[in-house]
């Protein structure tokens, strides 16, 4: 970038400035903007460089914000991820972080904030939130405890 100012930096910028981005968003960004394909990797490294894009932190964020305060389970979060074009070693590692024992919390959690008096409803919206089915058994285990799952 220590050639003069790329006129795609500014829009590049602004489009970081909304909110956290993943690399493949940016890089969509740039070329539905006509970015030719050198300056896209210019702005993309550097980008990168000033950690203005980080898939890593993308990942971490998502995770802990799904177990968290949005109370999605780990397979919507990976699928969202994943949409979002983060890396899978990058996606690995955040579902290795939002364990298991996480994803069971997370879903008990949500599960006290509904009032289902169908546990089989309750399952299914579990199952809609992206939670696998240990923490699914965990969560209706605690909200109905004289059914058997």
């Amino acid at each position: 970038m220590s050639a003069g100012p790329d006129p795609a930096l500014g829009p590049a910028l602004r489009y970081l400035a909304a909110s956290e981005k993943s690399e493949a968003e940016l890089r969509s960004f740039l070329a539905k903007k006509g970015v030719e394909e050198a300056e896209l990797e210019r702005i993309v490294a550097y980008c990168k460089s000033k950690k203005f894009v980080m898939d890593e932190r993308l990942a971490d964020r998502e995770a802990e914000l799904a177990k968290s305060q949005r109370f999605d389970g780990r397979l919507k979060v990976a699928a969202k991820l994943e949409r979002r074009g983060v890396d899978e070693a990058v996606l690995d590692r955040a579902m290795t972080a939002y364990s298991e024992a996480d994803e069971s919390e997370a879903a008990k959690a949500w599960l006290r904030t509904k009032r289902f008096s169908d546990p089989r409803k309750a399952a299914r919206s579990l199952t809609s939130k992206g939670f696998g089915e240990e923490a699914t058994r965990a969560a209706l285990a605690e909200a109905f405890p004289d059914t058997e799952f």
